[in-house]
């Protein structure tokens, strides 16, 4: 209600009237199926793979599970900022792009993607200084549990810059220049080709040890 009233009183720009709810437009309805479509599919697709990377995590054991739940915590928490971020680029982008101009815009890019290893260094730092107190919190939980989760967030910690990475230029950058079917490719293909059935493989199959197994899960982000 507060986001209606704002946009029907406050915001100028988008001029909102209640009565164009009700109209049709064919070139809207199909440019948001074209842009849009991708976006549902690979956010869809991508809740799926979580299943998927959930299942075989579980497959490694109780201890797997509790010291995943852990760093997810941890992650959570640093990867605001990235997040953050990401989406501020997206309206960066799609404003300038907006209005023609794509060398500005190219160069918003530059200048974004070294905002993107800064904070993904910066996170990957925060995770490696936090992982101990954050520990201390868990009494309740066994001492081969606090070892792995030690070591997931130390490998959760290697990979945070090309977390940060993907996460601005393609949720920000590439998606915020209407590229949305790349994403969707990119994001599904690396998931479901790569990290899925090698982290089966590796976990299930070979039965490796959690942290090795553990980055190879998460290598679709590298």
């Amino acid at each position: 209600l507060i986001t209606i009233m704002t946009i029907k009183y406050m915001e100028k720009k988008i001029n909102f009237k209640a009565k164009a709810l009700l109209k049709w437009d064919k070139v809207l309805v199909k440019d948001y199926i074209k842009v849009g479509g991708p976006v549902l599919g690979n956010e869809l697709i991508w809740a799926l793979g979580s299943a998927a990377l959930a299942f075989i995590i579980a497959k490694l054991g109780n201890e797997a599970v509790a010291a995943n739940s852990i760093y997810s915590t941890v992650y959570q928490f640093t990867s605001i900022f990235i997040m953050g971020a990401g989406n501020a680029a997206a309206v960066i982008i799609g404003n300038i792009i907006g209005e023609e101009k794509y060398d500005v815009a190219k160069s918003y890019t530059k200048k974004l993607i070294v905002i993107a290893i800064v904070l993904g260094i910066i996170g990957g730092l925060i995770t490696l200084i936090i992982r101990p107190y954050v520990i201390m919190m868990y009494g309740n939980v066994s001492d081969l549990t606090k070892s792995i989760a030690m070591q997931i967030m130390a490998v959760g910690a290697g990979i945070f810059v090309f977390q940060s990475l993907s996460f601005i230029l393609m949720i920000g950058i590439l998606r915020g220049g209407g590229d949305t079917r790349f994403v969707f490719l990119a994001d599904v293909s690396f998931l479901w080709l790569i990290a899925i059935p090698l982290g089966y493989i590796a976990g299930v199959v070979l039965k490796w040890p959690i942290v090795p197994t553990y980055l190879i899960l998460r290598c679709d982000e590298i």
